[in-house]
């Protein structure tokens, strides 16, 4: 019988230094050098070449699903070792489903990725990011709560969130976010990494992006996010769960995942 819920929240030894118990307590792992410096080397070419133009404007703040088209991030998306620990992490073979690049910070409110995708049973996604340059202070780093995987999980319904107009009613979700870090008083963290190195987060981790604070500054990466085999998969946003409305996902996956 599969496991109905992430190998590494079953893991008993909270104070251990094991990739599971870290995982575990912390909701996060960090890897270093995990990807080499020729694959880092060719994405970082690829995402001046992507973003910029010929005279040097950025044209877009991130692509999606670029796997589809350009071969070193599909590389990178199906990473052997990187898909070796996540299925000891989780129990179950990881499908990558999703890309996204970056050329500079997100910026972006802090957030669980459990409000945009996914899975029955819970908690069977996960992000991966890597780093393709230095991350500093200045330049837009990622930052995340942890122990904030270990909450119940919100959704849209939570906190009032309409299916039919949460475009303009999702900074509602942020603001909840906000008050539930106050409350429960978690302190965030923020990831200074080098070029290669991995941070893989679980599904309920609250993350987002730091201010950019030296204009001009570039921060090149990439996520790739990951459901598991043997799970049902949603958009919780376009979902109406009290209701029993599911919109189910069907996502793509790349080969040899």
């Amino acid at each position: 019988m599969p496991l109905l819920i992430p190998r590494c929240d079953i893991v008993q030894d909270l104070q251990g230094t094991s990739d599971f118990a870290q995982f575990a307590r912390n909701g996060f792992l960090i890897v270093k050098q995990m990807v080499s410096a020729d694959l880092v080397g060719r994405l970082a070419s690829y995402t001046q070449a992507r973003f910029w133009n010929s005279k040097g404007q950025l044209q877009e703040r991130r692509y999606e699903d670029e796997w589809k088209s350009h071969r070193d991030v599909l590389e990178l998306a199906t990473l052997p070792s990187v898909l070796s620990k996540l299925e000891e992490l989780y129990g179950r073979r990881p499908k990558p489903f999703q890309t996204l690049n970056f050329p500079i910070g997100t910026e972006q409110r802090t957030h669980s990725d459990t409000i945009h995708f996914h899975t029955f049973p819970q908690r069977f996604m996960c992000g991966v990011w890597v780093a393709f340059e230095q991350v500093n202070l200045e330049n837009g780093a990622l930052h995340y709560y942890p122990g904030s995987h270990r909450l119940p999980i919100l959704e849209s319904h939570d906190v009032g969130i309409s299916r039919k107009d949460r475009g303009s009613t999702y900074p509602i979700y942020e603001d909840a976010v906000e008050e539930l870090i106050s409350a429960t008083g978690l302190k965030k963290q923020v990831a200074l990494l080098a070029p290669g190195d991995v941070l893989i987060w679980a599904a309920n981790l609250l993350h987002g992006g730091e201010p950019i604070l030296r204009s001009g500054s570039t921060r090149m990466s990439q996520v790739t996010h990951y459901f598991f085999e043997g799970c049902r998969f949603y958009t919780p946003l376009l979902s109406d769960i009290p209701e029993g409305e599911v919109q189910r996902r069907n996502p793509q996956f790349p080969p040899f995942s």
